[in-house]
């Protein structure tokens, strides 16, 4: 089994909507950083798990971007001025999970890889001392 790690930093912000007093429930940024593990039992031609630039690259897709909780959207939805609306409250924890299952999605429909790979962590640092790690269930 092969494993990687790929760390990218990204900046975006987001607002909670908390049933009790926050500085969260206020409209406020992070640079989020991400550390996203990955494995597979094979390489591919060139002898890569995966280009750490192809995952990067998916990470960059939400640099700069605002997220925001939508009940009326079922999926996540690209919307005008840099804002991402999500079907879910854009929590540290729920944005890990979100950002894995974008990644393995992500390159499972690319021809490049045609092997499994799969996305075994993400860990999302939201300050220098407060992170919380999303790992997928077998």
């Amino acid at each position: 089994m092969h494993e990687i790690k790929v760390v990218q930093e990204i900046d975006s912000g987001h607002q909670l909507k908390l049933p009790y007093d926050s500085k969260c429930n206020g409209k406020h940024g992070h640079r989020w950083k991400v550390i996203v593990t990955l494995e597979s039992k094979w390489l591919n031609d060139w002898g890569m798990v995966v280009d750490f630039t192809h995952v990067k690259a998916i990470l960059k897709l939400y640099d700069h971007v605002f997220f925001e909780y939508s009940q009326a959207h079922t999926q996540v939805q690209f919307g005008t001025e840099g804002i991402v609306f999500v079907p879910f409250q854009p929590t540290a924890e729920n944005l890990a999970q979100f950002f894995a299952e974008e990644i393995e999605t992500s390159l499972a429909s690319d021809p490049l890889y045609p092997h499994a790979i799969s996305v075994t962590s993400v860990e999302l640092w939201e300050t220098p001392s407060g992170c919380t790690v999303y790992r997928k269930s077998e």
